[in-house]
């Protein structure tokens, strides 16, 4: 939500928005994830992805095929195990350049000034997901 807000900047239809648990800095996250409790979160979350994700991959990689066939992942779907696999497969599926280029855009840090409408954001230290060095305190 946060990340639709940057992006639309003043052409934003949301008069205000509540964004629970934000990825401010999708790096660091993923890094803390593979750092706690020895993966598993990262694991959890790849097989969950593999498993919610596959049906709606498939569709996208039948539109791919007509104009962008170097974005089709195919049966790569099934290699998925963990959160940075799927983020190599999102990475390819959506045509970016690299995971890193990935990483940036789907990033909130670097557009926290682009939102231009009242939002809050709603945060844990002690979340498991992303960690307490990823939130802004300003």
């Amino acid at each position: 939500m946060a990340l639709y807000m940057a992006r639309s900047k003043d052409k934003c239809p949301l008069e205000s928005a509540v964004a629970v648990g934000a990825s401010f800095d999708t790096t660091e996250c993923c890094k803390f994830m593979s750092n706690n409790c020895f993966g598993f979160y990262q694991y959890v979350m790849g097989m969950f992805l593999r498993i919610s994700a596959k049906a709606a991959i498939e569709q996208v990689d039948k539109l791919n095929m007509k104009k962008n066939p170097e974005r089709v992942v195919g049966k790569e779907i099934d290699s998925i195990y963990t959160l940075p696999d799927f983020i190599k497969i999102i990475t390819k599926v959506e045509g970016y350049k690299s995971i890193a280029h990935y990483a940036h855009e789907s990033s909130l840090n670097h557009r926290l000034h682009e939102i231009k409408k009242p939002i809050f954001f709603l945060s844990s230290v002690d979340d498991p997901i992303f960690g307490p060095h990823v939130i802004p305190t300003d």
